[in-house]
């Protein structure tokens, strides 16, 4: 997803106390960030989830469409198909 929408997601690592083991343990926070992302006219009174997901769509719907060597199955394009 980090390839999909690099301006949408941040990824932070940090360093956590293991509370049981009391040692330190690493650990990711990632964070999914709406406003990240620019979209379309027609798109900008919708909210940032529907605003996100559409431009989610597009893109990974453009890269199978530039990667055809990847198959893919009926099951796995009901999710490009439901908007």
């Amino acid at each position: 997803m980090k390839f999909l929408l690099p301006e949408a997601i941040e990824i932070k690592r940090m360093l956590v106390f293991d509370e049981r083991t009391s040692c330190m343990k690493p650990d990711l926070h990632i964070t999914l960030n709406a406003n990240g992302v620019e979209v379309d006219e027609k798109l900008k009174f919708s909210s940032g989830n529907v605003q996100l997901w559409d431009v989610f769509r597009d893109r990974i719907l453009d890269f199978f469409k530039s990667h055809p060597e990847i198959l893919l199955s009926k099951n796995d394009l009901v999710i490009c198909q439901l908007s």
